[in-house]
């Protein structure tokens, strides 16, 4: 779980970083984003290891909920990519 939030944050303080050097974005609004994004993943998916239930629940699924639901998700990644382009 600490590993997962360490490249998790390494993740994200590389560019912030470059943008708080700058003046671009004050560091305590970045450092209060990251504790309430962290404390809501705490609750919902963490705590008292929801997930594995998660887990267990979804490999109950048929084959075609977990293809029409990983379709979504895919789309759901790539319109703002390609509006990106678009626009």
């Amino acid at each position: 779980m600490m590993l997962t939030l360490f490249f998790w944050l390494l993740n994200f303080s590389i560019p912030l970083l470059n943008l708080i050097r700058r003046g671009l974005l004050v560091p305590a609004i970045w450092i209060a984003d990251v504790l309430l994004v962290f404390l809501a993943q705490w609750c919902f998916v963490w705590q008292k290891d929801k997930y594995l239930k998660y887990f267990k629940k979804f490999e109950k699924q048929p084959q075609s909920w977990k293809i029409k639901w990983g379709i979504i998700s895919f789309l759901f990644v790539i319109t703002p990519i390609v509006l990106l382009f678009i626009g």
